[in-house]
């Protein structure tokens, strides 16, 4: 598949190193399993409750996510990429078996920080055409992540609508890290995939990876003759944070015909993408803030919206 796409942009990562520290943590882990396992009446008497619970998880995380970390492990001394982009999608060493991801499947891009240590973490649009071509090394950790998050939800938790998977880290990328961004972020652009900053939904608003202003009307000024990329920009914003409808319905109305008639239509594309969730609480409410601004939108957005809604097929991925 790789030669049938144009040059993709490669960056390695340092060859890991698993230093003293990492030893003496393995060496932890595997003797809390034990006792867990092989010495749990003994725990049960002694009131270690805590103890034999905390080895019987880790057992589990050792067992699920050990090989997918043994693999990457050996790739990484092999000198395979850590990760490869181009202007049609994203490969990842870590989740190989996924093959290449499309950006016109990406959802968002999120971007977490700390003092020391940034990652970015994706979301797919369409999580069944990525399960279903993963081996059971990645389908795993992937329909475990997908079974506790759906218990989170059950016992009253943020609902998430679909899993975030990491793409890259400061620590692997180490120096390369900004040169990887930079890369990155002109072909976001182009494909209008959003990014919320760490701290997710209710927190913040979303933004750009691209870094720019994430005020509506800054963002619809970047796109002078509408056009496909500022609607596809607009439906993922809005899929996101859906409450950003009535924000770009507003910076609408100080916009130019062509810009008009793209944010109608980016709106109905986001409209259509609730509506295929129907049957979710979450996506009956983000149906109905995307309903209300439009009660309030101009004539050009309108017309937009009309044309999109009148579509028989979806809006192409970008070239």
């Amino acid at each position: 598949m790789d030669q049938a796409r144009s040059s993709p942009i490669v960056f390695f990562c340092d060859r890991p190193t698993f230093g003293a520290r990492n030893w003496a943590l393995l060496c932890v882990v595997l003797v809390m399993i034990h006792v867990s396992v092989f010495h749990a009446d003994d725990l049960m008497r002694n009131g270690n409750v805590v103890t034999l619970v905390a080895g019987w998880t880790l057992l589990a995380v050792f067992v699920i996510c050990g090989p997918r970390w043994l693999r990457n492990r050996i790739e990484a001394y092999r000198g395979t990429p850590y990760v490869r982009i181009d202007e049609r999608g994203i490969w990842l060493r870590a989740w190989q078996s996924l093959d290449w991801i499309d950006w016109a499947d990406v959802w968002r891009m999120e971007l977490q920080t700390g003092s020391n240590y940034r990652c970015i973490t994706l979301t797919f649009r369409n999580e069944r055409k990525y399960l279903d071509r993963a081996t059971w090394i990645d389908w795993v950790p992937l329909m475990a992540a997908n079974a506790l998050a759906r218990a989170f939800d059950w016992v009253g938790g943020p609902r998430s609508r679909s899993r975030a998977i990491p793409v890259a880290d400061s620590l692997w990328l180490k120096l390369q890290w900004d040169q990887f961004i930079s890369a990155l972020d002109p072909i976001l652009m182009r494909h209008g995939i959003p990014k919320l900053e760490a701290g997710g939904l209710g927190k913040g608003r979303p933004s750009s990876l691209w870094r720019v202003d994430e005020r509506p009307s800054a963002l619809v000024a970047q796109f002078p003759q509408g056009g496909p990329s500022l609607r596809r920009m607009i439906a993922r914003l809005v899929e996101v944070e859906p409450a950003m409808a009535g924000d770009f319905v507003s910076a609408a109305r100080a916009a130019n015909p062509a810009q008009q008639e793209s944010i109608g239509a980016g709106l109905a594309d986001a409209s259509g993408f609730f509506t295929d969730k129907a049957t979710l609480d979450w996506s009956r409410d983000a149906e109905a803030h995307i309903q209300a601004a439009m009660n309030a939108a101009g004539d050009g957005t309108r017309a937009g919206w009309a044309r999109a809604r009148a579509q028989t097929t979806p809006l192409p991925p970008a070239e």
